[in-house]
């Protein structure tokens, strides 16, 4: 699966404007993952595509991370002349938007996904999404390894984000009722998407 950067660009253009015109970047890359685990989960794609990494705060998306920190030495020229149209590096920890969202690049399930997932928890900082992200099964699976300091950084599964995230263990009641409207799909649902995803991927895989 190939990162679709206009895309990624564009949602992290939305979720600044969303703030008022400029976002921490952790916590973008946080919403950006929550949006793609979501429109996995309910319509069979990830919004972005983009190469999820576990790190010590959680999943990171690869494009989404170079985007942000304009990192010209791993992305195409494309790639970073078009995220500079839209976005644009304030601090090591920021970014603001300078131009107009293009939502042309979304289908409607796409934006609905980011909507719902920024009505849920656009309200928590970095931090308390990193803490939600550290009990997703596609970042718990390398916990142990990233904790104990033996990697800083391994290669996550889409097919992970299927699995389910055990609301239960929060006690803060606001991230339980927020897993369980957007992360609790039933079981027929997810073996749908799952199976939607899987045929996408082996037809992806034929063409490489």
């Amino acid at each position: 699966m190939r990162a679709d950067y206009k895309k990624i660009t564009q949602a992290l253009n939305l979720l600044a404007k969303k703030e008022g015109g400029k976002i921490n970047k952790m916590k973008a890359i946080k919403l950006i993952w929550m949006a793609d685990r979501l429109n996995l989960r309910e319509f069979g794609k990830p919004i972005t595509g983009d190469d999820y990494c576990a790190m010590e705060y959680g999943p990171v998306g690869s494009v989404t991370r170079n985007l942000t920190d304009e990192v010209a030495s791993y992305l195409s020229d494309d790639q970073l002349g078009y995220s500079q149209k839209y976005i644009k590096k304030i601090d090591p920890n920021n970014y603001q938007s300078i131009n107009d969202v293009d939502l042309s690049v979304f289908s409607e399930n796409d934006i609905k996904s980011i909507e719902k997932v920024y009505d849920i928890f656009g309200s928590l900082d970095q931090f308390k999404l990193a803490q939600i992200s550290h009990e997703a099964p596609e970042w718990k699976k390398f916990e142990k390894q990233i904790s104990s300091g033996n990697i800083s950084q391994a290669q996550m599964d889409y097919l992970d984000f299927f699995n389910v995230i055990n609301s239960e263990i929060y006690q803060n009641q606001q991230y339980k009722n927020g897993i369980d409207k957007i992360f609790n799909q039933d079981v027929e649902k997810i073996a749908i998407s799952r199976a939607i995803f899987e045929e996408q991927r082996e037809v992806e895989n034929l063409w490489a």
